[in-house]
C-alpha cells in the first residue's frame, strides 16, 4: 500500500467522509469491473460497488491500515458479488417450486382441472393474507419481487420470504389432498 492510499485509510478509520470518496473515486471502477465479471449484470455490479463503500464506511473502525487495503476492499466486493449470486439462486429456486406447483396441478389429467383449480384457489384462500397478497400478485399480474414490495411498502426480502412460504404451504396443502 502507497503512502497516500494508507494515509486515506488512516483517515477513513477516523471518520473523514473526504476519505471515502478519494478511495471511491480511486478503486470503484476496478470494483465495478470485478463485481460484472461475477454477476454479468451491470446493476448489479453498480450495487455491489455502492455496496463495498457502504460496508467499508460502516465498518471503517475495523480497517488495519498497515495492511493492504486494496486487497480488503476487493475482498469485500468480491464476497458481496458472491452474495448476489446466492440470492439469484434463491429467486430462481422459488421461482422453481412455483413452477413445478403449477405443473403438478396441469398434470392432472385435463378432466380434473376445474376441481384442481378449484382446489388451487381453496387452498390460495387459507394462506395467511398478507402472504395470500403477495402470491396472487406475483402469479397474476406478472410483476417482478421489486414492483411487489413497491406497491406493498415491504421489502423485497419479504416479497421473496412470503412467496417461499406461499409456494411451501400450497405444496402442503395439495399434497395432502391426494
Amino acid at each position: 500500500m502507497n503512502n497516500s492510499e494508507q494515509k486515506l485509510a488512516r483517515d477513513l478509520k477516523r471518520g473523514k467522509k473526504k476519505a471515502l470518496k478519494s478511495l471511491y473515486d480511486s478503486h470503484s471502477v476496478r470494483l465495478f469491473n470485478l463485481a460484472y465479471r461475477i454477476t454479468s449484470n451491470k446493476e448489479d455490479a453498480e450495487e455491489v460497488v455502492q455496496d463495498t463503500f457502504v460496508k467499508l464506511w460502516k465498518f471503517r473502525s475495523g480497517i488495519d491500515t498497515d495492511s493492504n487495503f486494496l486487497g480488503y476492499i476487493i475482498v469485500i466486493a468480491r464476497n458481496l458479488s458472491i452474495d448476489v449470486l446466492k440470492g439469484r439462486s434463491k429467486r430462481i429456486e422459488t421461482e422453481n417450486d412455483e413452477l413445478i406447483l403449477l405443473q403438478k396441478l396441469a398434470e392432472n389429467n385435463n378432466f380434473y382441472f376445474e376441481e384442481a383449480a378449484r382446489q388451487f384457489d381453496a387452498a390460495i384462500a387459507q394462506l395467511p393474507p398478507k402472504r395470500r397478497e403477495v402470491f396472487i400478485l406475483k402469479i397474476h399480474t406478472n410483476l417482478t419481487n421489486k414492483q411487489i414490495a413497491s406497491k406493498l411498502n415491504i421489502s423485497e426480502t419479504m416479497v421473496e420470504k412470503q412467496m417461499r412460504l406461499a409456494s411451501s404451504t400450497l405444496r402442503d396443502i395439495m399434497n395432502s389432498d391426494e
